[in-house]
């Protein structure tokens, strides 16, 4: 899988987590074609986001992050990144 497809499937499960930074079209289609990174920080994700994005990752690709695990990423482009590593390993 991709980065742009990672990306893609990304912005709904952030979305469900009640992470709407990506509302803007522009912004939307700027991130999934990778020509955008966004700091975590800037989405100012709280404890109940951070579980629901980590679930919707489990859901979607089996990958198991902990919530203190976000804090130690800067960009969604790093998670999206151990998103791309982990499903070149399992594959």
């Amino acid at each position: 899988m991709n980065k742009n497809a990672i990306r893609e499937l990304l912005v709904p499960i952030l979305q469900d987590a009640g992470i709407f930074y990506l509302r803007d079209t522009v912004a939307e289609s700027d991130f999934v074609a990778g020509v955008w990174d966004i700091e975590l920080t800037e989405l100012e994700i709280d404890s109940l986001s951070a579980m629901e994005l980590c679930i919707g990752l489990e859901v979607e690709w089996g990958l198991t992050v902990l919530p203190e695990d976000l804090n130690r990423l800067s960009t969604l482009g790093q998670l999206v990144d151990r998103v791309e590593k982990y499903c070149e390993q399992t594959v």
